[in-house]
């Protein structure tokens, strides 16, 4: 199991919202735009924490669930 898989993905993207006061345009954009940032984001996060083909095949069968997350955190992110 790699690290990622071991810390929940709210969590990273939580520390990771919470470190930046600033808004973005996130909330400008429409409801497709957004689920394109989230999975964009997700696909780079899995890209990057995929040492083998073993944990991409992992990864990417959790991509909406990341991607949902993600989406969500940006949202709360801007509210």
């Amino acid at each position: 199991m790699s690290n990622i898989q071991q810390i929940p993905l709210a969590n990273i993207l939580k520390t990771i919202a919470s470190q930046h006061d600033e808004r973005t345009d996130f909330h400008t954009l429409g409801e497709q735009a957004q689920r394109d940032v989230a999975v964009t984001t997700a696909l780079e996060l899995i890209r990057s924490y995929s040492n083998n083909s073993l944990t991409l095949n992992s990864h990417l069968q959790n991509l909406s669930r990341y991607a949902d997350e993600i989406q969500n955190a940006l949202k709360l992110n801007n509210n």
